[in-house]
């Protein structure tokens, strides 16, 4: 499935390249010489602030575009080189968290696990994490919470879970992420914290799918003395026979 793609990739790479060839003529932010003191000195922030805004806009994006395409062509050495360029070269823009991100990514599929986690520990630095934005925050997230649950280290994701539970204000992603922590608990055999967050989640207005996959599990966790069993017994056979969930009938 990745060879077929590579075409498309191999698209990318060029355009992109083509890109940053044309955009590098641009004098790079901060290195031109100094104006001196003439008429054109006023003007002078302004047009740094657009070349800066320019440069940014083009170059950087184009490179993590290049970095991208060799991550799905399987090419992680490649994937690696550029991305560790990218958050080298843009220590000032906010592109460089995402090409840390998806330096991790590469890591992780090229199973360089201790690269991987160096830069878990370095994301983690309460400093570094506040310059990533919102999406990035959780991007964050998710990665390490694949990542220890890959090495079935559940107790390492419960922290950084629990911690964006309580920051974010999306009421998808916290949900999303109650849900998990819910999973979390159940693997680790703590079944009373997980149907606590279970029922968490019923009471954060999910999607129909989550809703049904939440009272399933919490159902199934409820032990056969609890008052409650037979009413969330009750609400799966209606769920299940509603005609969206036919495939769970059995």
């Amino acid at each position: 499935r990745a060879i077929s793609i590579y075409p498309q990739m191999d698209i990318a790479i060029q355009k992109a390249t083509t890109v940053i060839q044309r955009h590098e003529l641009l004098v790079e932010p901060g290195q031109g010489k100094k104006d001196k003191k003439t008429k054109r000195q006023k003007n002078k922030k302004t047009k740094k602030n657009n070349a800066d805004k320019t440069y940014k806009q083009w170059i950087d994006d184009s490179y993590l575009l290049i970095g991208k395409a060799q991550f799905y062509k399987c090419d992680y050495p490649q994937a690696t080189e550029v991305f560790e360029y990218v958050s080298r070269k843009y220590k000032k823009y906010p592109t460089r968290y995402d090409a840390m991100l998806w330096l991790i990514r590469t890591f992780l599929e090229s199973r360089e696990f201790t690269k991987a986690q160096t830069l878990f520990d370095l994301l983690s630095d309460k400093k570094v994490y506040r310059k990533m934005s919102g999406k990035q925050q959780n991007e964050f997230i998710s990665l390490e919470t694949n990542f220890q649950m890959k090495q079935k280290n559940y107790p390492g994701v419960i922290d950084p879970l629990q911690k964006t539970i309580a920051s974010t204000k999306n009421k998808i992603l916290k949900t999303r992420h109650t849900f998990i922590l819910a999973q979390l608990y159940e693997k680790m055999g703590s079944y009373e914290l997980a149907k606590k967050h279970f029922t968490r989640v019923l009471n954060m207005s999910p999607t129909y799918e989550m809703t049904f996959q939440a009272q399933l599990k919490r159902a199934r966790l409820s032990d056969v003395n609890d008052k409650n069993r037979k009413e969330l017994v009750k609400e799966l056979q209606k769920m299940i026979r509603d005609e969206k969930n036919k495939d769970y009938r059995d």
